[in-house]
């Protein structure tokens, strides 16, 4: 954990702070279940700045394509950053 995030956990009365990444993947069943998942989970923000709906379309499209060759079909790998840690008791 970099020093200013455990200073300010300190300062907060955390400790014993653990921080980790975690490798998950998603794999959908369906075309359409994946482009619903990129649109909601992935790439919501980014699509947002595309200027009309047929191209957001149409990109989505595209990556379902791309996507369903790839074996299993329909998986997004992402690495997922965890913390863990315990408040201390004021007494």
């Amino acid at each position: 954990m970099p020093r200013a995030q455990k200073r300010a956990s300190d300062r907060a009365g955390f400790g014993e702070i653990k921080a980790g990444l975690k490798s998950l993947a998603v794999t959908v069943s369906s075309a359409e279940e994946f482009q619903g998942y990129l649109r909601t989970f992935v790439l919501h923000r980014h699509l947002e700045l595309l200027p009309t709906e047929l191209v957001r379309e149409r990109f989505l499209q595209q990556l379902t394509a791309l996507s369903a060759e790839d074996k299993p079909p329909w998986t997004l790998d992402y690495c997922r950053v965890e913390f863990a840690s315990l408040q201390a008791r004021v007494t």
